[in-house]
């Protein structure tokens, strides 16, 4: 009888553990779309202030009669300038967001397997140990 409930107890701890890394999966592209939505919305945030600001400095220049200044053009490259700043900081965050997102779902499949090893092990020891010592009596 105990063998039957050491082999349930290793069945149930596996089938846990792989329930629990699906689990983990599922949740860490959930968190891989979450960032990606972000991103996008970040971007779009960028996009449209960039397009008010630079309607607002060509609308002023034009109104100060100096739409075509070296002046207004040179603020018009300064925001564009930090536009561009701004989006590509926004893309490299968002690619050490998932370069993180990837590391730490290894680093968690890789906990797992030595988990199930484990316990394969400890079963392993545990069924040999009463094996040779029901054998020896």
């Amino acid at each position: 009888m105990p063998m039957v409930a050491a082999v349930i107890g290793a069945v149930a701890a596996v089938a846990g553990t792989v329930k629990q890394a699906q689990a983990r999966r599922k949740a860490e592209r959930a968190q891989r779309r979450q960032q990606t939505v972000q991103t996008r919305a970040s971007r779009r945030q960028a996009i449209r202030k960039f397009v008010i600001a630079r309607s607002q400095a060509l609308a002023s220049a034009q109104g100060a009669g100096s739409a075509n200044s070296s002046g207004a053009m040179g603020g018009i490259g300064s925001l564009t300038s930090q536009f561009g700043t701004q989006t590509g900081l926004a893309s490299q965050l968002s690619g050490l967001s998932q370069d993180i997102s990837k590391a730490t779902s290894e680093a968690n499949r890789w906990g797992d397997i030595a988990q199930i090893g484990g316990m394969l092990y400890n079963y392993g020891s545990n069924y040999s140990g009463s094996s040779s010592s029901s054998s020896s009596s």
